[in-house]
């Protein structure tokens, strides 16, 4: 529906499709009329958004590609808060979207540089540890709502997954939070980590998660520093 839309009013090379092409190829666009500044819109949710950055940061791009969305996921929290809205409706109003994009201005977004090492306690042993490098522009977690989100991706990977309805996606996250309610395994979490913070360890109380957050909205829209919704 999306796709169809903009290829009726833009030229067909300006619209692509990310399950046929990777972002690499995409962000060949900001190559190609350099030192003129990109304006992307990309439609999807937190993860093709942060995919499409990460690309763009690696091919070490200059200028940076202005990066709009068109909030198509589950959450939406970097739509959120950067001014595109919660959801869009199914009714897509492409002059609007045009309209958005001129109006828009341009901001800056942190990105954190994430490194995950594994088997540590076997590293004296001589055995190799795991290493994984990520980028961060939203949240990232451990805990239970990583639990949920990690249980949620599976069921989507499923070839028993039906369809990408955003209603359907979130009953089967309001039933992944269910399950952990009731399960509880991520109870005593502070019992299995350590936190340090600038090099000091940080006591921790009874919990179930930590989030670090780079940005005010986490969970579809809630505020962590307040009470109200984004």
């Amino acid at each position: 529906m999306v796709l169809s839309e903009f290829r009726r009013y833009l030229n067909p090379a300006q619209v692509m499709d990310l399950s046929e092409r990777p972002p690499a190829v995409i962000l060949q666009w900001s190559i190609l009329i350099a030192p003129q500044p990109v304006k992307m819109m990309v439609a999807g949710g937190d993860g093709t958004v942060a995919w499409i950055l990460s690309a763009a940061q690696k091919l070490d791009l200059d200028p940076d590609p202005a990066v709009g969305i068109i909030p198509l996921g589950t959450g939406n929290d970097l739509s959120r808060v950067l001014g595109w809205g919660s959801e869009h409706s199914s009714d897509l109003d492409l002059h609007s979207v045009l309209e958005l994009v001129q109006r828009a201005k341009t901001g800056l977004l942190d990105r954190w540089s994430v490194e995950i090492l594994t088997h540590r306690q076997l590293s004296h042993l001589g055995i190799r540890m795991s290493k994984t490098d990520i980028y961060m522009y939203n949240y990232i977690s451990i805990g239970v709502d990583a639990q949920v989100t990690l249980d949620f991706h599976r069921a989507r990977s499923s070839r028993f997954y039906p369809f990408g309805s955003r209603f359907f996606n979130k009953m089967l996250y309001l039933g992944f939070g269910t399950q952990q309610v009731v399960a509880a395994d991520c109870k005593n979490l502070e019992q299995r980590l350590n936190l340090y913070l600038d090099g000091v360890q940080v006591d921790l109380p009874e919990l179930e998660s930590i989030v670090i957050l780079n940005i005010a909205s986490w969970g579809a829209g809630v505020n962590l520093w307040g009470i109200n919704k984004c």
